[in-house]
């Protein structure tokens, strides 16, 4: 079972030359290809166990990249993202635009988001408020 259909090299590069993109190691970024890795964070987040007729949750994702684990998380949750390099808002836009009602992007640093812009961005989802932050942080 494929978690994302953007978790491997070919689509991640497609993606990326598609906007004239490459990675910014200065942001520390690193484009997440393993599916598996996907997996388990939706596992480990709880979220690839809600029930038939539960409510959507809602997540915070820091720095989503160009969408390879939100277009995952969608599939279970609202989500909220916050992504430092602005380069990435067009690319997000088309990777999340099938559930584009359910995602909200956030663009700044994640330590500076205030709560009137979640809660701007949970209006305008109309979704609740975050129990979560999932993510798969840069490592470098």
């Amino acid at each position: 079972m494929a978690y994302s259909a953007l978790a491997n090299s070919r689509a991640t590069r497609d993606v990326l030359d598609r906007f004239g993109l490459s990675a910014k190691h200065a942001l520390g970024q690193n484009f997440l290809i393993e599916d598996n890795v996907i997996g388990n964070i939706l596992r480990f987040a709880g979220l690839d166990a809600r029930e038939d007729g539960e409510a959507l949750p809602t997540v915070i994702e820091v720095g989503p990249g160009i969408g390879t684990l939100s277009v995952a998380m969608l599939e279970h949750a609202n989500v909220v993202a916050v992504e430092r390099d602005r380069d990435l808002v067009d690319v997000l836009a088309e990777t999340t635009a099938e559930h584009a009602d359910r995602f909200a992007l956030v663009g700044g640093d994640a330590l500076k988001l205030t709560e009137e812009q979640l809660d701007g961005e949970l209006a305008r989802i109309d979704a609740p408020r975050p129990r979560q932050l999932v993510s798969n942080l840069p490592y470098a």
